[in-house]
C-alpha cells in the first residue's frame, strides 16, 4: 500500500518512530560513537602500576636480606680483660694485672655488628700467638638481625691456663671484625719469681743447667728411658713434658743432622733440623708429630727437639712435647724452657 505523501503511514514517520528511521539503521542517521575508552582499558594502567611496585619491594628485599645493601658499620667498644664474667658475658673484675693463680682469662667487649660479621680473638705473649678463637657475631650472641642491619649484643672471649702453667709476662688480646684487627687491650701475668717464671735444675755433674717451669714435677726416674733429666706439667690427663738427653751426634750442623733424618726415612721439610742457637752456644731446631700408644689409646703429639753443643764439646738434645691439640697453648713454656738451657 502507497502511503500519504512525506512518507506517512497513518499520519506516522515509518517504525513507529516521530523522527524517522533509528540511528544506525540503513534508513538513519550514524550512530553515535562510544563515550571513553572500552571497559577493559580503565583496568590496564592500575594493573601496570601494582605489578612495578610489587617487583620493586621484591628486589628490594632482596637487596637488603642478601646483604648487597647494608646500613650500618661494625665497631668494637668496652674492650677488657677480666678473671670473672656475669650471665650476660660482662666483666665482673676488670684488670690488666693477673696473679697466674686464675684457671681462665676472658676479653670482653661490646660489639655491633651484622649477623654474620666474623669476630676474631687472637691471644699474643709477647710476639708469640697463645690463643685464638674466631665465631660469627650471630652465633656468639644468639642474635638474629638479618644480613643487612647492625645489632649490638656482648661478647666474651677466654684463655685457659696452659696445662704447664701460666708462663708470666706481658700478653696481648688483638680483636679482628672480618679479619680486619679493630681493637686490643694488653695485660701481664704475674712472674712468680724472679723474672724468668722458672727455678732451675742443675746437672749433678756441672755440666748443664735448663729452666723448669713453676709447678712441674720431676719425672719418675723409671720412665727416662736413660735421659739426663725430665719434668712433667702440673695437670691434663697426659701433661706436657720435656727432657734433656745425651746424644750421639758429633755436630750441630743442619746438613749434617738433616741427613740422618733422611737415612731414617724423615725427609720433609717441614720436620728437618733449622739452625738455631742458645745465647753463644751453637744449635739446631725441629719440630714433627708422632702417635704414642697409651694403653689401648693412641695419642697425636707434637714435639719441639733442639740439640745444642755444650761447654764440654758434646751434644745434647732437649725434646719439649704435649698433646698436638695442646701444642701451640704450651709453646711459649717450651721457649721458655729451651732458652733457659745453659
Amino acid at each position: 500500500m502507497t502511503g500519504p505523501p512525506g512518507g506517512l503511514v497513518n499520519g506516522m514517520p515509518p517504525y513507529g518512530l516521530p523522527y524517522g528511521p533509528p540511528a544506525g539503521s540503513p534508513y538513519g542517521p550514524p550512530a553515535s560513537p562510544p563515550h571513553g575508552p572500552p571497559a577493559r582499558d580503565k583496568w590496564v594502567l592500575p594493573v601496570v602500576i601494582i605489578a612495578v611496585c610489587t617487583a620493586a619491594v621484591v628486589a628490594l628485599a632482596v637487596i637488603l636480606f642478601t646483604g648487597v645493601v647494608r646500613f650500618g658499620t661494625p665497631r668494637v667498644s668496652g674492650l677488657a680483660t677480666a678473671s670473672k664474667i656475669d650471665v650476660r658475658r660482662k666483666p665482673v673484675d676488670k684488670k690488666a694485672r693477673f696473679s697466674g693463680s686464675e684457671q681462665r682469662i676472658y676479653c670482653c667487649a661490646r660489639v655491633r655488628a651484622f649477623e654474620d660479621t666474623v669476630i676474631e680473638a687472637r691471644w699474643y705473649l709477647g710476639s708469640s700467638q697463645v690463643g685464638g678463637y674466631s665465631s660469627r657475631f650471630g652465633s656468639l650472641t644468639r642474635t638474629s638481625t638479618g644480613r643487612f642491619i647492625t645489632a649490638g649484643g656482648d661478647v666474651a672471649f677466654f684463655l685457659d691456663r696452659p696445662p704447664g702453667g701460666w708462663l708470666g709476662g706481658d700478653y696481648q688480646v688483638r680483636v679482628y671484625l672480618d679479619a680486619k684487627r679493630v681493637a686490643k687491650a694488653a695485660f701481664s701475668i704475674k712472674q712468680r719469681e724472679g723474672d724468668s717464671g722458672l727455678s732451675y735444675y742443675r746437672d749433678p755433674a756441672g755440666v748443664f743447667s735448663v729452666g723448669v717451669p713453676y709447678g712441674w714435677a720431676a719425672a719418675d726416674e723409671s720412665t727416662l728411658d736413660g735421659a739426663l733429666a725430665g719434668f712433667l706439667g702440673p695437670s691434663g690427663d697426659y701433661p706436657p713434658r720435656f727432657v734433656v738427653v745425651s746424644t750421639d751426634y758429633t755436630s750441630v750442623d743442619p746438613a749434617y743432622l738433616n741427613g740422618i733424618l733422611s737415612q731414617d726415612g724423615t725427609t720433609a721439610p717441614s720436620e728437618q733440623f733449622q739452625a738455631y742457637s742458645l745465647g753463644e752456644s751453637p744449635g739446631a731446631r725441629r719440630e714433627f708429630e708422632w702417635d704414642y700408644l697409651s694403653g689401648e689409646e693412641t695419642l697425636k703429639l707434637r714435639s719441639v727437639q733442639v740439640v745444642v753443643q755444650a761447654k764440654d764439646g758434646k751434644v745434647y738434645g732437649l725434646n719439649c712435647h704435649s698433646k698436638a691439640l695442646d701444642f701451640k697453648s704450651n709453646l711459649p713454656v717450651f721457649n721458655s724452657i729451651i732458652n733457659s738451657f745453659r
